[in-house]
């Protein structure tokens, strides 16, 4: 996807309706989908989305859902949306609807609540990186970030459930891949409950049209027939 798909400025013009289905923004409800990859591109949709939704002083306190079904991304954008969802004054609530793997699995466990529909899935593995054309001392030092974050993300991964940062190390990097479902989830302490109905977008209502009075509609009535016989001369 390419540039921003969600512009600020357009929250205040823009129709809900639009917003939803071309940004995947719901103001009425303050909600966000975030169904695209871990990216600089997403996170600078869900950001500016966040600091609109912080703006709003009336509705500061209230919280901020941001629905989540990733297949995962880039590892340091991962740590970007974790410090953009705690560092938000209105509470983040995350669901997991579908899937959060990857990077997508942190994501989900940083909001100030988290849930998952019934049959969703979250997997975590380790990172990886790709070597291309790097020299020996790029690698070695590819290789030094690479655990860095790692570490790092172990540790948060502990510090957002009961699980220790030995068990997350052991599934990533002895069984590879670490998948649960929504009941494990929650047993685990990764969410804080299971949620069996997402609330419909609220629209706003269309403006009513003003009544007329008798002597208007017959004035307008007039002026119809009057247009309709100069067009057909």
């Amino acid at each position: 996807m390419s540039g921003s798909r969600f512009n600020s400025n357009k929250m205040h013009t823009g129709s809900a309706v639009s917003l939803l289905f071309d940004y995947g923004i719901d103001y009425g409800r303050r909600r966000i989908w975030l169904v695209e990859d871990i990216s600089d591109t997403e996170f600078e949709a869900v950001a500016k989305a966040v600091r609109y939704f912080n703006e709003d002083e009336d509705q500061r306190h209230k919280p901020i859902e941001v629905i989540i079904c990733s297949n995962g991304g880039c590892v340091e954008i991962m740590f970007a949306f974790y410090d953009l969802f705690r560092c938000s004054e209105s509470p983040i609530h995350t669901i997991i609807c579908g899937t959060a793997a990857s990077a997508a699995c942190l994501v989900s466990m940083c909001g100030h609540k988290r849930y998952a529909t019934e049959n969703s899935y979250m997997m975590h593995h380790s990172s990886k990186a790709f070597s291309d054309d790097l020299s020996e001392k790029e690698m070695e030092s590819r290789a030094s970030i690479i655990k860095s974050m790692s570490d790092r993300t172990y540790k948060l991964l502990a510090a957002h459930s009961y699980m220790t940062e030995a068990w997350w190390r052991k599934g990533a990097q002895e069984d590879g891949e670490v998948w649960l479902n929504a009941e494990e989830m929650l047993k685990l302490g990764i969410i804080d409950g299971i949620i069996h109905n997402i609330p419909a977008p609220k629209m706003r209502k269309p403006r009513k049209p003003r009544k007329r009075n008798g002597k208007q509609a017959a004035e307008q009535k007039k002026q119809r027939q009057t247009v309709t016989k100069a067009c057909k001369r």
